[in-house]
């Protein structure tokens, strides 16, 4: 997960942040094997989750309004 952004000090007198999550464009796995009474056991389920999501944008203004 990377990130960039750019700050600008003097927006109209306030402080403005632009910034750009995910740009590798990453996504999330979750793998979990849940045994029969301990890990010796059989496997009695799989449960396997992805979740893709693409780039995050943010906009943040500081100061008085």
């Amino acid at each position: 997960f990377a990130f960039a952004y750019i700050e600008h000090k003097d927006l109209w007198g306030m402080t403005g942040q632009a910034m750009i999550g995910n740009i590798a464009n990453q996504n999330d796995t979750f793998r979990r094997q849940i045994y029969d009474t301990n890990r010796l056991g059989n496997v009695v389920r799989i449960e396997d989750r992805a979740r893709d999501f693409g780039p995050i944008m943010t906009f943040t203004l500081e100061g008085i309004f």
